[in-house]
């Protein structure tokens, strides 16, 4: 486990090491080259930890993405606008086991009191499904398995392709799989705080419907299913190596 710019950044390894980044750490905001150094010493240690990192795609390719990044990289650059950037970067190794967990751990938000969209989803039979909603939001309509045809005016599948490039994983239907039950914290990532949300719903008997529900900090009445976990959830061993799913790079 690498530790960069308060970022954990899960590998496949038997041991898990938090190395901290002094450099920049504890900083809210980064120059230039404080964020330089931070992707750096990223590449550095995935490659020193990480068995496989190249196994999706070939080091040059990667280097020239990462090369990419730093060119653009603005004078100055938040904790929030650098979050994306690393997502990006990690997803390209193609596997669940190496990313950014700003984006995949709840208790983040509940820790600072972030608004997100109000809802917990999971993604069943082609379909994103309502699971539970923030305990302070009491909607009018929408009922738990409901599909969510929409949310503000947009398709639930754009949602879904607007993030691809975020999500480490090894297959499509993984990302499918982790894009709805993390979508509210995309969302913030990409848009901020977004105060209201109007969502289209499809019950269970077809009949559809508009639901405008606040956001709302992410203390669900059904909890996501590691809302409460520490920073590795949902873990299992195979061949001495701690892993999410059992998938052909290993």
């Amino acid at each position: 486990m690498l530790r960069i710019f308060n970022y954990v950044v899960y590998v496949i390894f038997p041991v898990f090491f938090a190395c901290g980044c002094s450099y920049t750490k504890d900083l809210a905001v980064l120059n230039k080259k404080q964020a330089i150094a931070d992707i750096d010493y990223l590449v550095k240690n995935l490659e020193a930890v990480h068995p496989e990192p190249y196994h999706s795609i070939g080091k040059e390719a990667f280097s020239t993405h990462v090369q990419q990044i730093k060119a653009n990289l603005v004078n100055k650059i938040s904790r929030k606008e650098f979050a994306p950037l690393i997502a990006e970067t990690l997803a390209l190794i193609g596997d669940d086991h190496t990313r950014c967990n700003l984006f995949y751990n709840y208790n983040f938000f509940i820790r600072d009191k972030i608004k997100l969209l109000p809802l917990a989803l999971n993604y069943k039979n082609n379909h994103v499904i309502v699971e539970g909603w923030a305990k302070t939001v009491e909607p009018v309509r929408l009922q738990y398995g409901d599909i969510v045809l929409s949310i503000n005016g947009k398709p639930v599948t754009e949602w879904l392709k607007r993030y691809y490039k975020y999500v480490s994983a090894e297959t499509m239907e993984q990302k499918n799989w982790q894009i709805p039950y993390f979508l509210p914290a995309y969302i913030w990532m990409t848009d901020g705080i977004v105060e209201q949300f109007e969502i289209t719903g499809k019950n269970v008997q077809g009949q559809t419907y508009q639901e405008s529900l606040s956001a709302a900090v992410p203390e669900f009445s059904v909890p996501p299913r590691n809302a409460g976990w520490g920073e590795f959830p949902y873990q299992f061993y195979y061949e001495d190596r701690v892993c999410h799913y059992k998938i052909p790079s290993f």
